[in-house]
């Protein structure tokens, strides 16, 4: 029992000892030709302990302080000491002087960190803690235990091709992966864990998980930080099992930057629209996108809010509920949104969520909006280069500032829209002579000046405009 006191159970030994003490146990071989396989080859322990074998699986012994954690040593909960302490699928952890002990299954005894129950054979389990000197044999020293190895639990056998669709395992475990050679990924029918889309995972060590994700899923990211994801063949895939249509089969799994052989996982299908989606400083980014709608992922979060570039770390620049697209030439973030209100409080009173996106297929993609830019059209200083800042009036009442092309057209001169005119200039009906570009100015200052010959006057033509806004005619 987690967290409990010790009763009729006497206290493991060596709960505290020196890690020192663990080299007597280290199985190593000889390196060279015809040595030994070596399952301790590579493993450090997080230089936290040493690690033992059982000439099949490694084993971190770890220090005062650490516990085992699949190949490394993990620091110890100092709230609940046995938390995520496994006593490697052969114990129970008990709490005894504030610290972590392993009181061992019959037939497994504890290491000297207390925290590990390796085999040996014919020991009884409370002996075994408290004679660690006598002789483990005697007349019930070889008698044969059941063999529970993990080789030798029988889980069934699995491929690449079962990691979507978990069939092959047999009932109660899962097909997940065990390691990785070079591209190719090798399968193993595994118990399963509790952990499903988007949480936290660690790995743990045979015989307990080998992560602690749920059917269906494997552990993604760096040991102790990873998220995990589920296996998947398609979109559709992703679609049924997260009920998410911004999930999408998008992650490619990589050893060493080459992807690794038929693994693909969902993306975790967040909504983007949110800021705090993904929590834990990361940020919800559409990953893809098309006609068919967008695909979410959540990653890393970046400190760029509206129109800041993000040119050289792409969305990873962009802060969180921003998306990193492509305006005028120039990558910019821009914030993702559902609703005015939303822009209203995320980039000004005069920004809308108007804004179509699209992705790589150029095509906008259905449900996808960002906010129009909050810029001032008479002190353009927002808007990147080839483009400038123009107002126009809703249906619904009220302004609306964006960002928009600058074209060529010159003060007086003939336009259909405002993408005909120049920097600081909109197309404006001025009768007799239908509509032409205006040039913006301040009323009723009438700076920046205007061109010979024509007056500052406001515009007043629909609600909400900025006030002293005008242009000459």
């Amino acid at each position: 029992m987690r967290g409990g006191t010790e009763t009729d159970r006497r206290r493991p030994a060596g709960a505290a000892a020196a890690v020192g003490a663990l080299l007597a146990i280290v199985l190593g071989g000889c390196d060279g030709p015809g040595a030994p396989y070596d399952p301790c080859a590579g493993v450090v322990c997080s230089l936290r302990g040493l690690c033992i074998t059982d000439g099949v699986s490694p084993f971190c012994g770890c220090e005062p302080g650490y516990h085992p954690s699949y190949r490394d040593c993990v620091a110890n909960d100092p709230v609940d000491p046995c938390r995520r302490v496994t006593c490697n699928g052969h114990g129970e952890c008990l709490v005894v002087d504030e610290l972590p002990a392993c009181v061992c299954d019959p037939g497994y005894a504890a290491d000297e960190s207390g925290l590990l129950c390796l085999e040996g054979p014919g020991r009884d389990a409370d002996a075994g803690r408290d004679d660690a000197g006598d002789d483990a044999g005697g007349e019930d020293g070889d008698a044969s235990e059941a063999d529970d190895t993990p080789e030798a639990i029988d889980r069934g056998t699995c491929a690449v091709d079962d990691l979507p669709v978990q069939t092959a395992c047999r009932a109660g475990y899962r097909c997940n992966i065990d390691e990785i050679a070079g591209t190719t990924a090798r399968t193993v029918c595994d118990d399963i864990g509790e952990g499903g889309n988007d949480d936290p995972c660690e790995a743990v060590p045979w015989p307990a998980l080998t992560d602690t994700c749920g059917l269906g899923y494997t552990c993604l990211g760096a040991e102790r930080t990873g998220r995990c994801r589920r296996f998947c063949a398609a979109d559709e895939d992703c679609a049924v099992a997260l009920g998410s249509s911004r999930s999408g089969c998008r992650t490619v799994v990589t050893a060493g930057g080459v992807p690794v052989d038929g693994v693909r996982l969902c993306t975790s299908g967040c909504d983007d629209t949110l800021a705090d989606a993904c929590g834990d400083g990361r940020a919800c980014r559409i990953v893809d996108g098309g006609s068919s709608g967008a695909i979410t992922d959540c990653g890393v979060v970046g400190s760029g809010t509206q129109e800041a570039d993000c040119t050289e770390e792409g969305v990873a620049a962009c802060a969180a509920g921003f998306g990193c697209f492509l305006t005028f030439d120039v990558l910019r973030c821009q914030r993702l949104c559902s609703s005015d209100d939303e822009c209203l409080a995320a980039v000004g009173p005069l920004s809308r969520c108007l804004i179509e996106v699209g992705w790589n297929s150029g095509e906008p993609t259905p449900g996808v909006l960002a906010c129009t830019s909050h810029c001032d059209a008479l002190a353009d200083v927002v808007c990147p280069p080839g483009a400038t800042c123009r107002y126009s009036g809703l249906a619904g009442g009220g302004t609306v500032s964006y960002c928009d092309t600058a074209g060529p057209g010159r003060q007086g001169g003939g336009c259909r829209s405002d993408a005909a005119c120049g920097a600081g200039l909109s197309c404006w009906y001025a009768a007799p002579g239908g509509s032409a570009c205006l040039q913006h100015c301040r009323y009723p200052s009438g700076e920046p000046s205007c061109p010979s010959g024509t007056t500052c006057r406001p515009v007043t033509m629909w609600e909400g405009v900025p006030a002293g806004f005008g242009v000459c005619t």
